[in-house]
């Protein structure tokens, strides 16, 4: 049966409770349906168990949105090790094993030396200590005793029938001395037994420390790759739910204002599990550090539309430079990219019509300078082909490629216009500007600069 254990409560609103672990322990949000109710916003009606398996103990997800974990490592069921930290949601305890009172052992295994008496049948001698049969020590460990005594008796009573036989004789005599029996050398079965004893003990030892070990490096393998696994999960479903979505302008500000909520949390649990792993392989280091990058880029593109939705322009080019400066080796390559679709985008929200249609019209310089950004841009997206984070099916990748497919005909049309416009001013004859004029009427009825000229 397993020993009884503790659970105590180490952070608000469970500081310093202690749950006795004499059985199965339920925790929940469920007043009714767990042995250890917890109303708490991060725990589910039904989030997590422990309980006894055999001579352990067990802790078990029930399935609940914020998790079960140890240590820090979300789990779903997993043997629990004394002083292991559960944390059920976000509150955690420190899990304590009851210790077992030490048994008193009930006796070494009954055995004292027996002192044997040898003069106690006429005639019998005392038994020297060469004459006493290896079969006296295997005694002690379970040996022949009655075939010792039986020896002995033996013995005794042959010597005594040579001595009645003598003193009857009246021989005045010197009996001649018993031939001492012969020295054998026979197996020492005590030492033996130690041995075969001792060397089964060894053997038992390292087995189990070779079970144990295995055991422990492969629960920690499994955790460290049940880790990576769990992260790898969560970036693939944001990249699934969230980057393939249409949004329509209005919606746009809300909807990255909420990633960025989801994207802070995702990558503050992916910084725990690389602390977590610092001691792990390379592989899973890797493996957290490629997906950290991403969550950090989605952050990125992310923050830049909402600073143009913001008419914050220069807030979006300092964050691109950002990265121009201090970001790894792949956004530093994103950057010059970045900062030439910023002007791009800020320009379309700013003039979202053509000069044809529009009120508004852009500076010129402004204008002429895009078009030399357009050039740029296609040689920037060019260069960095085979960067993961710009081929992959990002909002970041599909505004790159519609500015380059589109932008560059809309920065024609108003570069048309500033052709038109410089034309018309520049025509010194009065019939000729005239016509010019009425072009630029025609052409551009709704603008507010042609529309001021007389």
């Amino acid at each position: 049966m397993s020993a009884s254990a503790r659970l105590i409560g180490q952070k608000d609103p469970v500081q310093g409770q202690e749950i006795l672990c004499a059985g199965p322990i339920s925790v929940g949000r469920d007043p009714t349906g767990n042995s250890f109710p917890l109303n708490h916003a991060s725990i589910s009606r039904k989030h997590g168990r422990v309980f006894p398996d055999g001579t352990h103990w067990m802790v078990e997800d029930l399935n609940s949105s914020n998790g079960t974990y140890i240590n820090d490592v979300r789990i779903q069921r997993v043997q629990l090790k004394d002083g292991d930290v559960v944390r059920f949601g976000d509150i955690p305890f420190k899990f304590i094993m009851e210790q077992a009172q030490a048994q008193q052992a009930s006796a070494s295994d009954g055995f004292e030396p027996t002192m044997m008496m040898v003069g106690g049948l006429k005639g019998l001698q005392k038994a020297e200590p060469s004459q006493v049969p290896s079969d006296f020590e295997g005694t002690v460990f379970g040996g022949n005793a009655a075939a010792f005594f039986a020896n002995q008796i033996q013995q005794g009573a042959q010597q005594a029938a040579v001595g009645a036989a003598s003193v009857g004789a009246k021989e005045v005599a010197v009996a001649a001395p018993l031939e001492a029996p012969p020295q054998t050398n026979a197996p020492n079965f005590f030492r033996l037994k130690l041995t075969a004893i001792l060397t089964a003990l060894v053997i038992v030892v390292l087995l189990g420390s070779t079970i144990a070990y295995v055991y422990v490096r492969g629960n920690t393998a499994r955790m460290r790759s049940d880790a990576v696994k769990e992260i790898k999960r969560a970036t693939d479903a944001f990249s699934r739910d969230k980057e393939t979505r249409s949004l329509q302008p209005d919606q746009l500000a809300a909807a990255f204002n909420a990633d960025l909520v989801d994207l802070d949390v995702l990558r503050k649990s992916i910084d725990e599990k690389l602390v977590a792993l610092a001691d792990a392989g390379a592989n899973y280091i890797t493996e957290l550090k490629d997906r950290k990058e991403k969550v950090e880029f989605w952050a990125f593109e992310r923050k830049l539309h909402l600073f143009i939705e913001q008419g914050l322009l220069d807030k979006a080019v300092n964050l691109a430079g950002e990265w121009e400066k201090e970001g790894t080796e792949n956004q530093k390559q994103l950057a010059p990219l970045a900062q030439h679709l910023v002007k791009f985008l800020a320009f379309k929200k700013e003039f979202p019509d053509l000069p044809r249609s529009s009120k508004k019209t852009p500076d010129k310089k402004r204008v002429l300078q895009l078009g030399d950004d357009c050039v740029k841009m296609k040689e920037e997206y060019a260069r960095i082909s085979s960067n993961p984070l710009a081929t992959e099916e990002t909002y970041f990748k599909r505004a790159t490629t519609s500015t380059i497919d589109n932008e560059e005909a809309r920065i024609a049309w108003w570069r048309q216009f500033w052709s038109d416009w410089d034309e018309h001013e520049r025509e010194p004859d009065a019939t000729r500007k005239k016509v010019l004029l009425d072009k630029l009427k025609r052409t551009y009825p709704n603008s507010e600069k042609v529309v001021t000229l007389n």
